[in-house]
């Protein structure tokens, strides 16, 4: 499976906030035809799976979960 472009960049910005922010879990989201997006809020989360988007992957101390 080829990764998007923009999943790239969203991984390193995640795994970097989470090495600034520890404690603090940080996920990658993507939506077909949108570009990847990181967050790090509960309800952001909600609300954007709730419009169609999915979690890639997630970032906890620096470490991928």
């Amino acid at each position: 499976m080829v990764e998007k472009k923009s999943l790239v960049p969203a991984m390193e910005e995640a795994q970097q906030l989470s090495i600034k922010h520890p404690g603090i879990t940080y996920k990658v989201m993507d939506k077909p035809r949108k570009r990847a997006v990181v967050t790090g809020s509960d309800w952001i989360y909600r609300e954007r799976v709730l419009e169609g988007w999915h979690c890639y992957c997630e970032f906890k101390d620096g470490r991928m979960i």
